[in-house]
């Protein structure tokens, strides 16, 4: 019987030796995936859920969001942004910038300031407002927008209502009080809105309660009391402020509607302040100025003209129509001569 023999090429040890390092390796990495899975593992509260993208948190439903976030810590960036009050009383404009899964970027800016950019993570806590800017109450801020609702609806007596009840959650905010008396205003109410305008004025001075009061008081008619609520813009709110330029403005008009001679000067200023509408109404002015001016130059001269022609033309008339008096000529009597006397 034949027998097979084996004899080992050169390169078979080589090959059995890289498969032994190959197989070693294999082992290596498989013993640490497991011990990287061993470190990662633990108590479910313990590891922070992977942040979701917006489409993601759109069609998640309710009761899985609650179990993602905590219901204290979820905020609506709306709300928050509404509630935000500048120094002078109104609120800011505000503009979302970017928005990268629960964290968005907003630009705010007040009239007549430079704009602040907010960054808002809704899986947090709603933070602080920034300085200079305040937050509203939030126990009356759901009535107080249903009542901005009501009055952009044309609803004043439900937009009353809903403020009557925002301050009675919050009476102490300011914003609600103010906005009160506006709708006042809006409800046709005046006697009461500058009533109520003056309780909260002997409080704290506003500017834009005296723009409430001044509006009441022009539709009453009441001159001296707009004159009076104009000033106390003046003095309460900021030169930068929109609002420093229309009470200037306004100033200006009435001034120069009593004929006073420092009103235009009033809305040049004013002009200058950037206030455009105010530039059209100063245009406006000048050119009816100028319109009644001509009128008057044309009524002076046509009354030059008539009385000029009357000084020519009633001579003569008196003339014919003056009787003669006794011992002169008449114009049909002719002096004798001469040789016409009778006693030469």
């Amino acid at each position: 019987m034949n027998a097979r023999v084996l004899i080992p090429t050169r390169s078979e040890p080589w090959r059995a030796r890289g498969r032994g390092r190959r197989s070693a390796g294999a082992a290596a990495l498989v013993a640490g995936a497991l011990a990287g899975c061993a470190i990662l593992q633990g108590p479910p509260e313990v590891t922070p859920p992977e942040a979701p993208t917006v489409r993601v948190l759109r069609f998640m439903p309710p009761d899985e969001q609650d179990q993602l976030f905590s219901q204290k810590a979820r905020f609506l960036p709306g709300d928050w942004l509404d509630r935000l009050v500048c120094p002078v009383g109104d609120q800011p404009g505000w503009r979302l910038l970017s928005h990268e899964g629960l964290v968005a970027r907003y630009r705010v800016a007040c009239p007549g300031s430079k704009a602040l950019f907010v960054q808002l993570d809704f899986a947090r806590a709603p933070p602080a407002a920034p300085v200079p800017l305040r937050l509203a109450d939030a126990a009356g801020f759901p009535k107080y927008r249903e009542a901005m609702v009501d009055l952009a609806h044309q609803h004043p007596k439900a937009a009353l209502q809903a403020i009557d009840r925002a301050r009675e959650l919050s009476p102490q905010e300011p914003l609600y009080q103010r906005q009160r008396v506006y709708l006042l205003y809006a409800a046709g109410r005046l006697p009461e809105a500058i009533v109520e305008a003056d309780a909260l004025l002997r409080a704290q001075p506003n500017a834009l309660l005296y723009k409430y009061r001044a509006l009441a008081a022009r539709d009453l008619g009441l001159k001296e009391e707009v004159l009076a609520s104009v000033e106390g813009v003046l003095r309460t709110c900021p030169r930068a402020h929109p609002l420093y330029a229309d009470a200037l403005c306004a100033k200006g008009m009435y001034l120069s509607a009593e004929h006073q001679p420092h009103g235009e000067a009033i809305m040049v200023a004013a002009c200058r302040l950037k206030d455009q509408s105010c530039c059209a109404q100063l245009e406006a002015l000048r050119a009816e100025r100028a319109k009644a001016a001509a009128r008057a130059l044309q009524m002076a001269n046509d009354l030059a003209a008539s009385r000029a022609l009357r000084v020519r033309v009633v001579p003569r008339e008196e003339a014919k129509s003056k009787p003669s008096q006794p011992g002169t000529p008449g114009p049909a009597q002719a002096k004798p001569t001469r040789s016409q006397d009778p006693n030469p």
